[in-house]
């Protein structure tokens, strides 16, 4: 049987992009306020997509990403790696409830 778990909660939100931020990349707020690329980090969400300078940034709900050093399902700390994905880090601010660990594909999904 095949379970989905997109569409659960999804909240995007548009900001400026600026930098080379594509979509699935980790998701960090400049002082300007504009979505750039985060990278060993906390991060507000991942970006879903970039057209005309214009990045969309999912804050809430089921994503799934590259990820590194997450081997544990429930409530992880997580913060963006240097390889546009996540890792498992203990200090992070941002709490994520992982469901979904491949690694044959090295991804992970969790609900923001």
């Amino acid at each position: 049987m095949i379970y989905d778990y997109k569409g659960f909660n999804e909240n995007v939100l548009t900001f400026p992009a600026v930098g080379t931020l594509a979509a699935g990349n980790p998701v960090a707020i400049s002082a300007e306020g504009a979505a750039v690329a985060s990278a060993n980090s906390d991060f507000i969400g991942i970006c879903t997509g970039v057209a005309d300078g214009v990045a969309t940034v999912q804050v809430s709900g089921y994503v799934e990403v590259k990820a590194t050093g997450i081997a544990n399902y429930g409530y992880n700390g997580i913060a963006s790696n240097s390889t546009n994905g996540v890792k498992k880090y203990d200090n992070a601010v941002r709490k994520a409830y992982v469901i979904k660990i491949d690694s044959t594909k090295g991804t992970v999904g969790f609900i923001l």
